[in-house]
């Protein structure tokens, strides 16, 4: 659609200044002459080779050529002989992405509680999928996003065929998904605070809340692991520990919207629900973003 042409030069600016980005793009014909999607995804990159920012993209689907030859006007035909059916362009990543699939299909939605599985032992160690199967039940939730439908216990079953970088005992592997779909990346388990340290956790110093936000406009599936007894004054992961799907920030940004894969399975619809009323601590003399970090024990993404 870019015609080949991979970068564009942004014009210098002040902070707080506008610009206007343009790139020209010609709509490709159809293939078999069957109506055909096309996509252009673009990021800002900064003097070192950093991208930064949310992702611009356009999507259109061309259909076969109507219309006067050679005219480039809505619903004409091109000179490639197809017309621009579709054109969104959007700001953050928003359509068509893995969480958009993802919360319009609830048919991906699993419980880690359903008949099917819940029974089943977590990789190789003694742990059912009822009470030790939270994390899979999410990566399974993210993986079909992603494009391969997947069961807890189809994953499950992967998963131990991965060896080591399936399963250590009971225990999930983080990098365990990246060896079943082949493009599928692993962000790092990002903690909250700089202290106390979590096991299987990093410290970067980024903003937690910030890269959460990014990651959701940019349409990842971001897994969050959370404390099941908020109101104990501690956490002990060991036994506190489960995790969830976050999948939008409430428009005052006091709470997030959550697949959780502990609810019944004859609820499992009946979601989005709310991080803060089962998972948080709200303190009215904490900020949102402060009682949000501390319902919120660590992040980790999964993206292509």
């Amino acid at each position: 659609m870019a015609r080949g042409v991979t970068a564009h030069v942004v014009p210098d600016a002040q902070p707080g200044d506008e610009v206007i980005l343009s790139v020209p793009m010609t709509a490709p014909a159809t293939i078999d002459g069957k109506p055909t999607a096309y996509s252009s995804l673009w990021r800002m990159q900064d003097d070192r080779g950093a991208f930064f920012g949310d992702p611009i993209w356009a999507k259109i689907t061309t259909t076969p050529g109507v219309g006067t030859p050679g005219v480039g006007t809505p619903g004409g035909a091109t000179p490639g002989g197809a017309t621009a059916g579709v054109v969104a362009v959007d700001g953050p990543l928003s359509v068509g992405t893995a969480l958009s699939r993802l919360v319009n299909d609830p048919s991906a939605w699993y419980s880690q509680l359903d008949a099917r599985w819940a029974k089943v032992a977590v990789g190789n160690g003694q742990q059912r999928i009822e009470s030790w199967g939270c994390l899979m039940t999410c990566m399974a939730m993210a993986m079909s996003a992603y494009g391969l439908r997947l069961t807890p216990l189809e994953l499950n079953d992967k998963l131990k065929a991965q060896g080591d970088n399936g399963f250590r005992g009971s225990n999930v592997q983080f990098i365990g998904p990246t060896y079943v779909l082949a493009g599928l990346r692993q962000g790092a388990n990002l903690r909250s605070y700089e202290s106390p340290a979590l096991d299987a956790t990093t410290w970067t110093g980024e903003d937690p809340l910030a890269r959460i936000d990014r990651n959701l406009a940019a349409g990842a599936i971001v897994l969050a692991q959370v404390d099941t007894r908020p109101n104990d004054g501690l956490y002990n992961s060991n036994i506190e520990q489960h995790w969830v799907i976050l999948v939008k920030r409430t428009p005052a940004g006091e709470d997030y919207l959550i697949l959780d894969p502990v609810v019944p399975p004859d609820q499992v619809r009946d979601q989005p629900r709310s991080l803060m009323l089962k998972y948080g601590d709200r303190k009215p003399n904490r900020s949102n973003d402060d009682n949000l970090r501390q319902a919120i024990k660590s992040t980790l993404v999964y993206y292509m």
